[in-house]
């Protein structure tokens, strides 16, 4: 397994998967950093300009958290549909559902790797402007890290539809509905929804928001290699 780990980082393009990574720790720095001065000299105060940029990481993440997913999905799995090589890849000594699993894997590294840049990238404002308590640089971590690791369910299914389909703007599309739509959709669906607010409100977790995202994570897996396992590829670009 650890071989086909570093065969896949060999294959993907590199600097194309670290663009959204760097640009969120360039970016978030900056747009916190030009928030806080703008509030503060509309006579904010710092505590204040932080209860502002935490609501509207709270109303907005979300978003953020999807579209990822849905990038770092394509990016990951472009490089077969591009050049063909799928059934080449089959090729290797190896069960077919550790090709798929390593896809997950990657896309599921790569958005955990976002979700911790933009705590550092947070954390990082804080220390230029102060006002943050660690209890509430916690918080921060919470909001934005946690939404990435629960939301494995939807990295499975999304990263499914990227390996199956072949033209990425179908699997992207339906990647943009569950963008437009996922405050529609029931937990289930994206179950961070149910179990982020908790930790937020410094409750327990209600295990029922638990057993869906255990449910959920096997039952998208269970699907994606049912249909992965019966794929057919090409031999040239679909």
């Amino acid at each position: 397994m650890s071989h086909l780990l570093k065969v896949e980082w060999r294959k993907q393009r590199k600097g194309v998967l670290l663009v959204p990574i760097l640009l969120c720790l360039i970016l978030l720095p900056v747009i916190g950093g030009m928030a806080f001065s703008y509030l503060i000299q509309n006579d904010r105060t710092v505590e204040q300009v932080w209860a502002i940029i935490y609501e509207t990481f709270h109303l907005l993440w979300s978003y953020v958290v999807i579209i990822v997913i849905v990038i770092y999905a394509a990016l990951v799995v472009d490089v077969e549909h591009r050049s063909g090589m799928w059934p080449s890849v089959l090729l290797y000594p190896y069960a077919k559902w550790k090709h798929f699993f390593i896809k997950v894997l990657w896309v599921f590294i790569l958005v955990q790797l976002f979700g911790l840049i933009s705590w550092v990238s947070i954390a990082t404002v804080s220390l230029l402007y102060g006002g943050v308590e660690s209890s509430e640089l916690i918080a921060f971590g919470t909001l934005l890290y946690l939404p990435f690791l629960l939301a494995l369910p939807f990295v499975i299914f999304q990263t499914f539809l990227s390996v199956v389909l072949s033209n990425s703007f179908v699997s992207m599309g339906i990647g943009m509905f569950v963008f437009l739509f996922h405050n529609l959709l029931p937990s289930v669906w994206l179950p961070w929804g149910s179990m982020i607010q908790p930790f937020l409100e410094g409750q327990p977790v209600n295990v029922v928001d638990i057993i869906f995202l255990m449910v959920g994570a096997a039952l998208y897996t269970m699907i994606s290699l049912f249909f992965f396992e019966r794929k057919t590829f090409s031999t040239g670009v679909e």
